[in-house]
């Protein structure tokens, strides 16, 4: 059937389902160009894609299969486009399921078929799509924990850095390096500069999460630097009244927590729950806009969409934890009630459809970091000798979450950079992004 490369044979369109047979019907000879939007004619992929847009992976992810099958098998080699496309949705299914690495190698192919496309006339993936694959794949491999392909990612990202690519692209793909820099322990890789993002709320967002990474791989050292300035100073100079950081996140007013940007934004939501949860971990939670921020991400996340991306909001237990260790023995009840949700949280997704996101990886350290917390809380509560026992329980249940041999009290110094640092989240491609 390989044999299509120059013209079908009856014998093998008998082999095909009716929707194959129905998308080569009239394919010519092996160097005749073959135009974009030849997956309008597979009612596989517009099933899937449809499944998709409405939220229901589950659904989309036979038909998308079937679809990537045909495309893959009888698609001329100049359909770049609709193969890289085939598999970025089939990619964002697969992570919409919480299936972090075979995520990761759709998006990988799609750059890959963005990256061959080059050469292709116009039938080429343009730069700005074959960066978000390559994103996409990074912000994947990161959550998995496997930072050297996520960092291979991040270089194939680099090779569509181009004219064509915009400040959003360009900052979505920075911030991604920050986190792998920051989690290598190399400091988070350098800081962005104010008014780099110019007037794109989105990208400003996104270089606000490249400014968290930068200052979570310095707060949490392997090894302390006398040589470098404290985490007070590194966060009063980003975030004192005033700065442009400060200004793009603290609310202005309670009513408006995005400062007037759109609310219920993951990106908005994720950074000002890192920042806040920073401060809250590195000892500065008095700083004075901490609670705020923490509360501005609370906010946010309530007026984020059904469909917001599942596996980046569990930033919001993340961001409960951080408020409760913060109020801590001034308010113990709110505090053990804040942690208690942030439980309940962990424990709702660990057994719903995205469970394998948060079986494995960064989703698994996510969940036994709530119980660390709660045993933190309750160590250092008015009630601390009475609560001994749940304490100990606490820190068990972590330990049995991680595989440890004794009962963890706090993460490591990687750990918790891990934990912490912010990821761009996960772009949908759409058939206008290649040129469709």
């Amino acid at each position: 059937m390989l044999a299509l490369r120059v013209g079908l044979r009856p014998a093998a369109t008998q082999c095909l389902r009716p929707a194959a047979t129905a998308a080569l019907r009239g394919f010519g000879a092996e160097a005749t160009p073959v135009g974009p939007g030849l997956l309008k004619d597979l009612p596989d992929f517009a099933l899937g894609a449809n499944h998709l847009r409405e939220g229901h992976a589950s659904e989309a992810k036979a038909p998308l299969e079937r679809a990537l099958e045909v495309a893959d098998a009888y698609f001329p080699q100049t359909a770049s486009r609709e193969r890289a496309l085939c598999r970025s949705s089939l990619g964002r299914c697969l992570w919409l399921q919480g299936r972090c690495k075979e995520a990761a190698a759709q998006w990988e192919a799609a750059a890959a078929a963005a990256k061959s496309s080059a050469d292709s006339g116009g039938n080429a993936v343009p730069p700005a799509a074959g960066l978000t694959f390559a994103v996409n794949a990074a912000t994947a491999r990161f959550q998995a924990g496997e930072f050297e392909l996520a960092a291979k990612a991040i270089a194939e990202g680099e090779l569509f850095e181009t004219a064509g690519v915009g400040v959003r692209e360009q900052a979505m793909l920075s911030s991604m390096r920050a986190a792998v820099e920051a989690v290598r322990g190399s400091g988070g890789g350098q800081d962005v500069a104010d008014g780099e993002q110019g007037s794109d709320s989105e990208a400003a967002m996104f270089l606000a999460g490249q400014k968290a990474n930068f200052l979570i791989g310095r707060s949490f050292p392997d090894s302390p630097d006398p040589s470098k300035t404290s985490v007070a100073q590194d966060l009063e100079v980003q975030l004192e009244e005033g700065t442009p950081l400060a200004n793009l996140l603290l609310p202005k007013t309670n009513e408006d927590p995005a400062n007037g940007a759109p609310a219920g934004s993951v990106a908005g939501m994720t950074v000002r729950g890192t920042l806040g949860e920073l401060a809250v971990r590195s000892g500065e939670g008095t700083q004075r806009w901490v609670r705020p921020m923490l509360l501005a991400a609370l906010r946010e996340a309530e007026a984020l969409p059904e469909n917001a991306d599942p596996v980046l909001t569990a930033t919001l237990w993340r961001t409960l934890s951080s408020l409760a260790l913060l109020l801590g023995r001034n308010e113990p009840v709110s505090a053990e009630g804040l942690l208690r949700s942030a439980i309940d949280h962990t424990e709702k997704v660990a057994k719903g459809p995205m469970a394998p996101a948060f079986a494995s990886g960064r989703g698994l350290l996510w969940r036994a970091q709530a119980l660390t917390d709660f045993a933190k809380l309750l160590e250092d509560s008015r009630r601390a000798e009475e609560r001994k026992t749940d304490t100990a329980r606490l820190r068990e249940q972590a330990a049995a979450l991680l595989k440890a041999e004794k009962p963890i009290v706090e993460l490591s110094p990687q750990e918790l950079r891990w934990s912490m640092a912010w990821l761009p989240p996960v772009q949908a491609v759409e058939e206008k992004d290649l040129g469709f």
